[in-house]
C-alpha cells in the first residue's frame, strides 16, 4: 500500500510540473511571437528612416525614454548612438558566459548577407572583420561587429591604433544592424 500512496503522491506533483511547464511555454511562445512583430515593425521603420534620410539628408533621431528594461538593448530605430566608435549595447558577462544558448546561433544566412554588405559598402574586406558577442536579449543573440583593419575602402587612412574598430552590432535572427554613423553603421 505505501508504494501506491507514493506513486499517486509523485503523479500529482509531475502533473504540477507538467502544467508549470505548459504555462511557461506559452507564455515564452506569446513572447517570442511579440518579439518577432516588434522586430518586423522596427525594421520596416528603418527602412522608411534610412529611405527618408538619405533623400532628404535628415540624421535627427528621436531618444527614446530612460529605461532599465530589457527592451532598452533591442536594436531598433531608436536604439541611441554613442562617440568614439563605442558599441550602443553594453555586453553582458552573464549572456557571454552562456556559451551554450541557441541566442547565439545565427539564423539561416543571416552571418554571410551582414558581412556581404558590410563588404559591399566598404567598410571591410573579406577576412578583415570579426564578430564579437554581446548580449542575449528576448532568446536572439546580439554581436558586435569590427573591421580589424584599414583595408576597406572606407577605412583607407584609419590609423592602426584604432583597430578593431566598432561599425555596428547586429542581430544574429533577423539580421537587422545599427551603428553609431548617420547611416546608422560607421560614425
Amino acid at each position: 500500500m505505501p508504494i501506491d500512496s507514493l506513486v499517486e503522491s509523485l503523479t500529482t506533483e509531475l502533473r504540477k510540473v507538467d502544467t508549470a511547464l505548459t504555462k511557461r511555454e506559452t507564455a515564452t511562445q506569446q513572447a517570442a511571437a511579440q518579439q518577432q512583430a516588434a522586430q518586423e515593425a522596427a525594421q520596416a521603420a528603418a527602412s522608411e528612416n534610412n529611405a527618408s534620410a538619405s533623400s532628404s539628408g535628415s540624421t535627427s533621431a528621436a531618444t527614446p525614454a530612460q529605461s532599465t528594461s530589457e527592451e532598452e538593448y533591442v536594436l531598433s530605430p531608436n536604439t541611441p548612438t554613442n562617440t568614439n566608435n563605442q558599441p550602443i549595447i553594453p555586453a553582458r558577462q552573464s549572456d557571454l558566459n552562456d556559451v551554450n544558448n541557441s541566442a547565439w546561433v545565427w539564423a539561416d544566412g543571416v552571418q554571410e548577407k551582414i558581412i556581404a554588405t558590410a563588404i559591399a559598402r566598404g567598410y571591410v574586406v573579406e577576412g578583415g572583420y570579426t564578430f564579437e558577442r554581446v548580449r542575449i536579449v528576448n532568446g536572439e543573440g546580439y554581436y558586435n561587429f569590427y573591421a580589424t583593419n584599414a583595408q576597406g575602402s572606407l577605412l583607407k587612412g584609419t590609423d592602426d591604433s584604432a583597430f578593431p574598430l566598432y561599425l555596428f552590432t547586429v542581430n544574429a535572427k533577423t539580421g537587422y544592424f545599427r551603428g553609431n554613423g548617420n547611416d546608422h553603421t560607421v560614425r
